[in-house]
């Protein structure tokens, strides 16, 4: 069935290409069924072992820079609203071409919120498990990007990943509420434990219990040309 979906996109690929048109929206949803009744299997993602990006570029940027003809200068990450990626998860041939021309991306991040009920929870586990398989299959290379909720969610969160790879882990947002911050933490601890990663690429706030010799920490790029155009104002 992965490799139905596969050809898929392999038709709306070649109609793309063929008319110059945007490809055709694909149902991904429509596989969840599947996924939870067992008759679709998703293999753990593939390891990503190559050197850290030297720079991150939101999908929002990458996107705004490839319709003008330039070639997205960073490797490609989600850490924005969901709304402003979900059209990669519901078309996406459409923006396949962006990602080969970038070449490197984080995985998605459709949002793990404690406070959601548990069927949106596991949806957007699978949205991020299957986006990222597909990448891979089309030769994208995707550093996994691991995400959870409360405990209970430690199981099929961490499932999809790979042991022994440099893996994303992002933070924004987890200090607002002190509950976040305590589940954060809890998952952080058990990602270390069953992913055993080689490096992690951390996007947000330290965390004040995490384990930083391990980590590469990577500003937020549209904070940093605020700060510093207030900076500037104040001069």
């Amino acid at each position: 069935m992965l490799q139905e979906i596969f050809s898929l996109i392999d038709v709306a690929l070649e109609q793309k290409m063929r008319t110059q048109c945007k490809a055709d929206h694909i149902d991904l949803d429509q596989y969840y069924t599947h996924y939870c009744e067992g008759r679709l299997t998703l293999p753990k993602l593939a390891p990503y072992r190559r050197n850290l990006p030297e720079r991150l570029v939101t999908f929002t940027e990458a996107r705004a820079l490839y319709n003008k003809g330039e070639k997205p200068d960073g490797c490609i990450y989600h850490y924005i609203d969901d709304k402003r990626f979900q059209c990669v998860y519901r078309n996406p041939a459409e923006y396949l071409p962006m990602y080969k021309a970038c070449g490197k991306t984080i995985g998605p991040d459709f949002s793990l919120y404690i406070t959601s009920p548990e069927s949106e929870k596991r949806l957007n586990v699978f949205r991020n498990h299957l986006l990222s398989l597909i990448w891979q299959h089309y030769g994208i290379e995707v550093i996994p990007n691991v995400s959870w909720a409360e405990p209970f969610s430690f199981e099929y969160c961490f499932n999809p990943y790979p042991s022994q790879s440099v893996v994303a882990i992002n933070s924004m947002g987890c200090r607002a509420v002190p509950v976040s911050g305590y589940f954060w933490e809890k998952g952080f601890l058990k990602a270390l434990e069953r992913l055993e990663p080689t490096a992690i690429i951390r996007y947000g706030p330290r965390m004040v219990m995490e384990e930083e010799g391990i980590s590469r920490f990577y500003q937020n790029p549209h904070l940093t040309r605020m700060r510093t155009h207030k900076s500037c104002e104040g001069d």
